[in-house]
């Protein structure tokens, strides 16, 4: 949603009902298809929705009163409200913890604390960030989820030098994780 609609109460919760509305809709056209669940993305700002743990857990509750089929979340390692003033949402291995258990597939980059990363895992960005595999592992076990994919969600710059390195990092995240992971 905008600024503006975010700022203005009544329009920001006419925004989600109708959001909400059109979620639920989707999983009852998806169950006619044997889709098994849905899934959204909680994300980095307020205007773009469940920003912090307590508003995922409303938004999640929320959207699930009424859908057909289960409409479940995707984390991602480098979202969290960075200016939040509770900490569980800056906090990646909270989120996990906390939500893990309903996100069957999890984002994974690099990132730094203040949440601007979309990094490969490559020793240079390794050295500088916050995700590491035992700590993401540990925090889904907590979460009591059986089985998650780990998408990697990598992004370079269109700039040199980082063009020539896209496919040397890629593979370089892949070893690194590839370690750690149970098949």
């Amino acid at each position: 949603m905008s600024v503006t609609d975010l700022e203005d109460e009544k329009r920001r919760e006419i925004i989600t009902a109708s959001a909400i509305e059109l979620w639920q809709g989707l999983s009852e056209f998806a169950s006619d298809f044997g889709v098994e669940f849905l899934m959204f993305e909680p994300m980095s700002i307020p205007r773009e929705m469940a920003c912090t743990i307590d508003e995922t857990w409303e938004l999640y509750e929320r959207v699930n009163n009424g859908a057909k089929i289960p409409i479940k979340l995707c984390l991602d390692v480098d979202h969290g409200f960075a200016l939040s003033s509770d900490p569980r949402d800056i906090d990646p291995y909270v989120w996990l913890e906390e939500l893990g258990k309903h996100s069957p597939v999890v984002h994974i980059k690099q990132s730094s604390a203040d949440k601007s990363g979309h990094w490969p895992f490559a020793k240079d960005y390794n050295q500088r960030g916050i995700i590491t595999p035992e700590k993401v592992l540990k925090a889904l076990e907590k979460s009591g989820i059986d089985d998650v994919v780990l998408l990697l969600e990598v992004s370079h710059r269109e700039r040199y030098p980082a063009e020539g390195r896209v496919l040397s990092d890629l593979k370089e995240s892949v070893e690194y994780w590839r370690t750690h992971i149970k098949e």
